[in-house]
């Protein structure tokens, strides 16, 4: 997901903190502010903070896998994917135009959309504001597969959700059918 992005609100949010803690009188005149801390630490501190929370959510993932005896495979970026149907049709690259029904969950089973209540989903790969994760285990399925693929919040909606039924660093469970590829 865009680093940068998810990571300017969480900077300005401890900007705010330490402005406000600054001004609560002698009890805080102890505290660096932040423009006096080494940049160098707190970018640091920042990225030792997200390993541990993306380490925490691969082993919900593998948890949620072995709690439904999934045998997925992992890809390098850390989406989980299990074929349940093999397609026969054309795989999709970049810029293909795909067609998609699809039912997403929660890691805690909590519905959030689907085709069937919003329709076929359709997008071209790599063009799209769809989650990079969905758009990379695409590339891997033949139309007319049927899958299950888990994709980790920082290759869904990262740190922010989707403003609406997703929240912060929410991982989503897809069960997908690729129902129609159109390679230009």
């Amino acid at each position: 997901m865009n680093f940068k992005k998810n990571v300017i609100p969480l900077l300005f949010l401890v900007f705010i903190s330490q402005a406000f803690a600054s001004c609560q009188g002698q009890e805080n005149q102890n505290r660096t502010p932040i423009q006096h801390q080494n940049p160098d630490q707190l970018k640091e501190s920042l990225i030792d903070a997200n390993k541990k929370r993306m380490q925490e959510e691969s082993e919900n993932i593998d948890n949620y896998v072995a709690l439904n005896n999934y045998k997925m495979n992992i890809s390098q970026t850390g989406i989980r994917m299990m074929i349940v149907k093999e397609g026969k049709g054309p795989q999709p690259k970049l810029l293909s135009d795909i067609s998609i029904k699809y039912k997403i969950n929660l890691l805690d089973g909590t519905y959030i959309y689907s085709s069937d209540s919003s329709g076929v989903l359709s997008f071209i790969v790599g063009q799209s504001n769809e989650p990079s994760g969905l758009q990379e285990a695409v590339l891997s399925l033949k139309e007319g597969s049927k899958s299950i693929i888990i994709i980790p919040y920082y290759l869904a909606y990262g740190l922010t959700g989707d403003g609406d039924k997703i929240g912060a660093a929410q991982s989503l469970v897809y069960q997908l059918e690729l129902i129609k590829v159109r390679n230009n």
